[in-house]
């Protein structure tokens, strides 16, 4: 006979599993989706993968911002779905569509900067006009994959993950076949290239928001009124997303600049240790598979919690099984990454210099790990409060202690000093998120 405890964590441990599997799947398919390009323009020419990998680089740090914070839709939603105030939610979708329009054409102007200054980077000018071509193709992609983004998100919210979790995975199965008609010429199409590469991602992320909008028809949408909502201000309205999204974008934002911090540092050992640097990012990106699912899960789940007005109990028991399943999965992280971290290292190169390298720095991975999911636990649950300019307050206070331990511990022990940086970031994270969640959940 289970105890009281063990059944609850188990059923707990159920509704945050419900709740994040779709996610780590539509994850997996986002991921699928540039390897799959990636791959693509490799088969094409080495001129192909440098230009549009730059192009994508800088693409990635114009969206990413915005992104972050039309997410905080996320725990808006599922406040509102939790307090039983749906007719709401109509109000918060406008909002989100204005802002996604407003998003659109500040990224348009961004864009197009980038492709008339390409010119300026350093590549040949067959380069440049194979980046120019690519992007004026993705760029139609913005406005799709905003107001898309705002469907998905309140679906989300209203703890309907199935089908966006499945939509997203749907895109990297469309991938290839696109990528084989139109960027390889077949079945009677000529070989587009680049272009055909650039066509494929803007047809399957035409399909994914076609598909995402029909899910405003699942039985959970049915009383949101758009035309018709009840407007609340300090929660549904255009300011609301703002206050709660924006620090999420800046943390986002401050992130980014750390690692772009990290690899120029990096750049002073050598040719070998920056491959390996950039391999292990993709490795430790990877290794937040299934923490993707639950961080967002455990922000769906809080924030539909505090809606009801649950119990303090209730959220305390909520946060703490997700801090538990994040220790599990951060302990079999670690394991898999320190056990086999020559093995795969091997995998990615065949350099003696770049695999002692990687290998040192995976072991360390999966040392981060058992540090960094239960952080992301905490952080998740700092965002369910909408507490969000904590979450941004730490993490710049973090990238900036943590860019200068990694300078200098690089003095001291070389690459493996920048991934010290790292260390320090997490760690700062993980101790100023337990002390705010400390506040927030046993005040």
């Amino acid at each position: 006979m289970l105890s009281s405890h063990t059944a609850r964590f188990l059923l707990e441990t159920r509704e945050l599993f419900l709740l994040g599997w779709p996610i780590t799947l539509g994850f997996v398919g986002q991921v699928t989706n540039a390897t799959v390009i990636t791959y693509a323009l490799s088969s094409i020419s080495p001129t192909a993968v440098a230009s549009v990998g730059l192009v994508l680089t800088f693409f990635t740090l114009s969206v990413v911002v915005f992104f972050a914070a039309l997410s905080a839709i996320t725990p808006l939603t599922a406040k509102l779905n939790g307090a039983g105030n749906p007719e709401k939610i109509g109000g918060l979708l406008k909002s989100g569509f204005s802002l996604a329009t407003i998003f659109t054409a500040l990224i348009f102007s961004l864009v197009l900067g980038l492709h008339e200054l390409l010119y300026l980077a350093p590549l040949t000018p067959e380069g440049v006009q194979l980046g120019r071509d690519f992007i004026a193709i993705i760029a139609w992609n913005i406005p799709l994959d905003l107001c898309s983004m705002v469907v998905a998100c309140t679906s989300i919210g209203l703890g309907k993950t199935f089908w966006v979790g499945i939509i997203n995975f749907l895109g990297a199965v469309l991938i290839v076949p696109a990528v084989w008609v139109l960027g390889f010429g077949n079945l009677g199409f000529e070989p587009l290239g680049v272009e055909g590469c650039a066509y494929s991602l803007l047809l399957v992320t035409g399909l994914k928001t076609v598909f995402l909008f029909s899910l405003a028809f699942q039985s959970e949408f049915r009383g949101i009124r758009f035309v018709r909502h009840i407007k609340s201000p300090g929660e549904n309205d255009f300011l609301t997303i703002i206050r709660v999204g924006a620090p999420l974008g800046l943390s986002e934002a401050s992130l980014i600049s750390f690692g772009a911090v990290n690899t120029l540092l990096m750049t002073r050992f050598g040719v070998e240790a920056l491959a390996a640097h950039n391999i292990a990012n993709s490795v430790f990106a990877v290794a937040h598979l299934f923490m993707v699912g639950l961080s967002r899960a455990t922000v769906v789940r809080l924030s539909t919690l505090r809606g009801k007005s649950g119990s303090e109990t209730e959220q305390r028991f909520c946060l703490i099984t997700s801090l538990l399943l994040s220790l599990v999965l951060g302990l079999i992280a670690m394991s898999a990454l320190t056990a086999f971290s020559t093995q795969l290292a091997s995998l990615y190169s065949e350099d003696r210099k770049v695999v002692e390298t990687l290998s040192c720095l995976i072991f360390l991975i999966g040392l981060l790990k058992l540090v960094d999911d239960p952080s992301l636990s905490m952080q998740a649950a700092i965002e369910a409060c909408q507490k969000t300019k904590e979450i941004m307050i730490t993490r710049a206070t973090g990238c900036i202690l943590g860019a200068f331990a990694a300078f200098f511990s690089s003095f001291w022990i070389g690459p493996i000093g920048i991934w010290i940086g790292m260390g320090a970031l997490i760690s700062w994270s993980l101790l100023v998120y337990a002390i705010r969640v400390r506040i927030h959940f046993w005040p």
